[in-house]
């Protein structure tokens, strides 16, 4: 039978459980990895030409704000000033620039190579966030960010507990398992700081019994960790634990302010640990030691996290600013290597939605969500060659030729496919424009 796609005689990094690198041909047919194999000799509707490049699976983001997209030339000074200036931003969307920044964001996440998100959604227009993942072919789990507290949001951001559990149950009935599957509800809390315990327990008891992921910001920087230690005598952390939050099916982002003696706690409970090593530099976080929590056994993802903090959506600028924070720890070579952060990159993100068994690695029968990586500096895969270490330390998003989300090609020879992206800018720029009159008159963010 003939074939959808052929990658023709790239190098495979496949993350498979032997960690395979091999110079092949990879198969694609009804939306999965149909085989990879040297000299494939079947048909195909289409053969791509992968001979000099690298084909990974693709990247998954597991703590991503695409509704910030429009904000992220924000510039406020201090953590608190910050903090409000975004979520009075965040309050002002309306529908279109809610859309205009998501599909931004969904647009050069496929640029760099990611084919997956959990994003956290939005507090007024997550309905939009849907629409823009699922017009950009983009997997992705969302949800509205549900918050009770009002005292420490904008009111837009915050609703009385039953109608915020309502309105998820609401939308998860419209948008769990859209797309064929492609789109899943996530219930998202904005973080312990913002969530009262009735809340969070109700959180729990929505995704749970809709077998949903269950994700929360734990805390975005030291002075929120204060904050909430002041009220409740509690860590974020052991605040999420003792309301049940925290289990198998849980994504723990902005989780570097975390003790280390927390650890087994996590370790009890399950649950994932999503790293955003891009926000750390103006944060003051960001040197938890991942080794040390990789070695007890913890499952640990990647994210880009906030765009205001991190404007880059790249995840080859992730993977190496996780290892040079781990550098800046340790005050030497870090211990965690080249191959950890692409595992953390790929099948890492996998275990932490729940879809080991489908993306994160390139095996016959997985589904085809995958990159082709055009690497500068001649040919790739030699004799003795560190392929990994060449892909992490010497990549970037605009290396990336290709992006496959279940089979089909959504970024071809560095053009996204059935996507203006020049029009996305300036759709982009006219949505903020409107967004800054609405909030504060049309002062520069």
């Amino acid at each position: 039978m003939e074939a959808d796609l052929i990658l023709r005689g790239g190098t495979l990094i496949c993350m498979d459980t032997q960690r395979t690198v091999r110079r092949a041909d990879l198969v694609v047919s009804g939306g999965r990895i149909a085989a990879i194999e040297a000299g494939a000799r079947q048909g195909a509707r289409r053969v791509i030409d992968a001979s000099g490049s690298v084909i990974l699976p693709g990247f998954v983001q597991c703590h991503t704000r695409l509704n910030r997209m429009l904000f992220r030339r924000s510039t406020e000074a201090g953590i608190a000033a910050r903090r409000e200036r975004l979520l009075r931003l965040e309050a002002g969307h309306d529908r279109a620039s809610a859309f205009s920044s998501a599909a931004l964001g969904a647009a050069e996440l496929l640029r760099g190579g990611t084919t997956a998100v959990l994003d956290m959604g939005d507090g007024t227009q997550a309905e939009m966030i849907f629409q823009a993942l699922d017009g950009m072919g983009l997997r992705g789990v969302s949800g509205l960010t549900l918050a009770d507290r009002r005292e420490s949001l904008p009111a837009p951001l915050c609703r009385p507990t039953e109608r915020a559990i309502q309105e998820a149950e609401s939308l998860c009935r419209r948008w769990h398992n859209a797309a064929g599957g492609r789109l899943r509800y996530g219930v998202n809390v904005r973080g312990p700081l913002w969530c009262g315990k009735v809340l969070l327990s109700k959180a729990c008891q929505l995704a749970r019994a809709q077998k949903l992921p269950l994700s929360a910001s734990v805390a975005p920087d030291r002075e929120s960790a204060r904050e909430l230690r002041e009220r409740y005598g509690v860590s974020p952390l052991r605040m999420l634990l003792d309301s049940g939050f925290v289990g198998p099916d849980t994504v723990l982002g902005q989780c570097d302010v975390c003790r280390v003696e927390e650890l087994p706690l996590l370790l009890r409970n399950g649950g994932s640990i999503c790293h955003c090593p891009g926000e750390a530099p103006i944060c003051g976080e960001g040197l938890v030691s991942l080794p040390e929590m990789l070695s007890a056994g913890v499952n640990v993802a990647l994210g880009c996290d906030d765009p205001v903090r991190n404007p880059s959506l790249d995840m080859f600028e992730v993977m190496r600013r996780a290892i040079a924070l781990q550098e800046a720890r340790e005050g030497g070579p870090a211990t965690l290597s080249a191959q950890a952060v692409l595992e953390m990159a790929t099948i890492g993100g996998a275990r932490a939605l729940g879809l080991a068994g489908e993306i994160g690695s390139l095996m016959p029968g997985r589904k085809a969500d995958l990159l082709v990586l055009k690497l500068e500096g001649g040919k790739v895969g030699e004799a003795g060659e560190d392929v990994v270490r060449r892909v992490v330390f010497g990549g970037s998003a605009e290396q990336v030729t290709h992006t496959l989300v279940d089979g089909r090609v959504l970024l071809d020879e560095r053009r996204l496919v059935d996507v203006d992206w020049e029009g996305l800018l300036v759709e982009a720029a006219r949505e903020s424009g409107s967004l800054l009159r609405r909030v504060d008159g049309g002062e520069t963010a």
